[in-house]
């Protein structure tokens, strides 16, 4: 006997079951997913990459949200780990408590989402037209690779450049990850501020 066919929901249906329930739901091709929580580090450096954006946007018309902001790709909905907006902050007209014009986009990879990270949620956050930088950030090492639009080719598809910054192991007290919003930036700093090892602009 093959197996039943997964439900496909409406997003007027997907807007009811998220409006009815405390756990957050991906919404894809019609396919709704339920998130699992998050482990301690990972929260633990996206807190981290929220603080440091909050201080690097000071004075600029962008702010960082958390991964409780949904936002829409196309005709889906997914919840990033850090998003950064710029103003004016453009809502859904179908799902008004989603936003349409993220500029920037974190993720804190795991061995159980790097692959979807990387491949089909990627393809789906190109959709976004304002989306402008990509970034995975490893929970376990200050690594990150970091994705940034440079211009549409002949077929109208985005054009994406790679770069790799990396370091010591982020489990240390004394290494923290810093992103600047301008050029994203990566440095590993010991925790009295003395820069340990300067990494060159990424993008």
């Amino acid at each position: 006997m093959g197996q039943p066919a997964e439900k496909l929901y409406t997003i007027p249906q997907y807007a009811a079951l998220e409006a009815d329930s405390s756990v957050k739901h991906e919404y894809v091709d019609g396919v709704v997913t339920a998130m699992a929580g998050a482990t301690p580090v990972h929260c633990y450096v996206t807190a981290g990459i929220i603080a440091v954006m909050k201080a690097k946007l000071q004075g600029r018309p962008c702010q960082p949200f958390s991964s409780d902001l949904k936002i829409k790709t196309g005709d889906n909905y997914h919840y990033p780990d850090v998003s950064i907006v710029c103003r004016p902050v453009i809502r859904d007209d179908e799902i008004p408590d989603a936003v349409v014009n993220p500029g920037a986009i974190f993720e804190a990879i795991s061995p159980g989402t790097e692959a979807y990270d990387r491949g089909a949620k990627f393809a789906q956050y190109r959709l976004i037209a304002e989306l402008q930088d990509y970034i995975l950030v490893s929970p376990t090492r200050v690594y990150a690779e970091h994705y940034s639009k440079t211009g549409m080719n002949a077929g109208t598809s985005n054009l994406w450049a790679q770069a790799v910054c990396c370091g010591c192991r982020a489990s240390s007290p004394r290494c923290r990850w810093i992103a600047s919003m301008k050029g994203w930036i990566c440095w590993v700093m010991l925790s009295s501020g003395a820069p340990q090892r300067h990494h060159p602009r990424l993008g």
